[in-house]
């Protein structure tokens, strides 16, 4: 579980390196504040740190339910849980644990690439938070520059962050 937290924090950084380059002079900063009304003077009023620590906070838990989007093997664990909430798989020598023994050591690591990661990244951006930014900046009155420049900061995280996590998050239902 340490290894998963590291994999989990370190996934949350992403969007705090990624939001220094994506909302800077050099890219969208000027076409943000445009697009949200805030002006240099009005973002200093603001507390950096504040932000910054609730904006890891915030990603550190999109880091988890990610992994579970991400890791397709996450769900065959909820499955096989009884009435109490106990795992079915106590008993190594029950047929259930020998099937899903099998499968486990036979796909248990099937689709844990960068590439699988990202592309669930993509997926997660695309019909969650594309419509998410959108329905909230309909009735906010923002328009069509603002969330493409909101949704693109976030698809570029999810990208980045479904690859860390589907990559490097460790998992094993059976041993």
């Amino acid at each position: 579980m340490t290894h998963n937290l590291l994999v989990w924090a370190v996934a949350a950084l992403i969007p705090l390196i990624v939001g220094a380059a994506w909302y800077s002079p050099l890219l969208f900063a000027k076409a943000w504040q445009e697009a949200t009304g805030i002006t240099p003077e009005k973002a200093k009023q603001g507390s950096m740190a504040l932000s910054m620590g609730l904006l890891y906070f915030f990603s550190f838990m999109i880091a988890i339910i990610l992994s579970v989007l991400v890791i397709h093997q996450l769900g065959l664990n909820s499955m096989l849980q009884d009435s109490s909430g106990r795992a079915a798989l106590q008993d190594p020598n029950s047929h259930l644990y020998l099937t899903v023994s099998s499968l486990w050591h036979s796909y248990g690591h099937s689709f844990r690439t960068y590439r699988h990661g990202a592309l669930h990244g993509a997926i997660t951006a695309v019909f969650f938070a594309l419509p998410l930014i959108a329905s909230s900046a309909v009735f906010e009155q923002r328009g069509i520059k603002y969330v493409l420049i909101t949704w693109g900061f976030w698809f570029i995280n999810l990208v980045l962050m479904g690859a860390v996590i589907c990559h490097w998050l460790s998992f094993e239902m059976v041993k």
